[in-house]
């Protein structure tokens, strides 16, 4: 291995260790990572940025803009409320159940990572209101979409 593989494994490991320890906000170090690399001419500036121009990238950002403004205007609220107005008498196993069995439905027909990217917080919060602990539903959301992701190839995102 040449210098530039010694330079470029320091780098690696100099930003691992930064992101690590939080010195900076992730996406500083991660650019300022990019940035080294490319004024020392490891990387071309077209090598840099080819990632950008991704197609599975861009759609995945634009999913993210979209279940932000489906979050924003709360039009999930009603559907929400209806699938997830258990008490806490229904106990963990039958709230997560009726929490699963919607969410796979809805994300046989809707890409799934907006489905949990809207779903999480909403969840995360309902957990805590019936006192429940909320990381015996994340994970489950996550399960229920992949599921219902897995039925159909609209809703699993290695089909972007």
């Amino acid at each position: 291995m040449g210098i530039e593989g010694y330079f470029s494994l320091f780098i690696v490991i100099t930003t691992v260790v930064a992101l690590f320890i939080e010195i900076l906000p992730r996406g500083i170090i991660l650019f300022l990572s990019l940035g080294v690399f490319l004024l020392f001419g490891i990387i071309s500036p077209e090598e840099a940025f080819s990632g950008l121009s991704n197609e599975g990238m861009i759609i995945i950002a634009l999913l993210f803009i979209v279940s932000a403004g489906v979050q924003a205007t709360g039009a999930q609220n009603p559907l929400i409320y209806y699938f997830l107005k258990l008490t806490r008498k229904s106990g963990p196993r039958r709230s997560m159940i009726k929490m699963m069995a919607p969410l796979s439905v809805l994300s046989a027909f809707f890409n799934n990572t907006p489905i949990v990217m809207i779903f999480g917080p909403i969840v995360k919060k309902w957990a805590e209101r019936l006192n429940f602990s909320p990381s015996k539903f994340l994970i489950p959301l996550s399960y229920a979409s992949m599921l219902g992701g897995m039925c159909t190839l609209i809703g699993t995102s290695s089909n972007l």
